[in-house]
């Protein structure tokens, strides 16, 4: 039984000498565009979908996940709150009451090594906060 593509593929056409196949894969694949469908990094054009700051970056889902394994708040009172407190737990619970291993808490040391520190930019929300409430 032979498949659609050997049916529409002489048999002329398939490679069979490895140093051609290897030439034919690698250009095939150094010339394929690349799109990561699963990406959370989207421009301010997208609306809602473009995420940034300190508080997407602490509720991100992976964090969000390794946090309810962490701490004795439910889902369901977790997702009661606004995102800023859900961002506050998450940074309590795996920042500071635990050590940071994971490679999603590994990834936002990264961003506070490049950003400047996790700890200023949650001072900083609530210093913007305190003003946006006072004009």
């Amino acid at each position: 039984m032979s498949s659609a593509t050997e049916d529409r593929v002489s048999q002329a056409e398939l490679l069979t000498d490895s140093s051609e196949l290897r030439q034919a894969v690698e250009s095939i694949v150094t010339t394929t565009p690349v799109i990561d469908v699963h990406t959370h990094v989207f421009p301010p054009e997208f609306g809602a979908m473009c995420l940034s700051g300190i508080d997407d970056l602490l509720t991100y889902h992976y964090l969000v996940a390794e946090t309810f394994r962490s701490t004795e708040v439910s889902p369901a009172s977790f997702w009661k709150m606004n995102k800023a407190e859900r961002a506050d737990l998450v940074w309590k619970t795996l920042f500071v009451d635990n050590t940071p291993l994971s490679e999603a808490t590994r990834g936002i040391v990264q961003c506070s090594k490049r950003l400047g520190s996790i700890r200023e930019q949650r001072i900083w929300r609530k210093c913007e906060a305190f003003f946006v409430r006072a004009i």
